[in-house]
């Protein structure tokens, strides 16, 4: 589920940046400069945010397997 919102929110960005590049007005190199550091930074932080999670999850399930190795062997 969460899969395709991303999904969907990069479509939106997307279609967004090629409307907005049919503008033609003095300020718009300083719009789409801002736009896409925002954007870079919003995909970097969703990136980074679900690799710690993973990160987490992958060094607890590696805890409990090595209390489960410590516990079949000291039987």
């Amino acid at each position: 589920m969460r899969k395709n919102q991303i999904g969907k929110r990069h479509v939106i960005l997307l279609s967004f940046s090629i409307d907005n590049s049919l503008l033609d007005s003095s300020w718009d190199w300083y719009f789409d400069f801002y736009f896409c550091i925002s954007a870079y930074v919003f995909f970097f932080l969703s990136f980074w945010i679900r690799n710690r999670e993973t990160l987490r999850k992958a060094i607890q399930a590696q805890k409990t397997l090595d209390q489960e190795k410590k516990s079949i062997l000291s039987q």
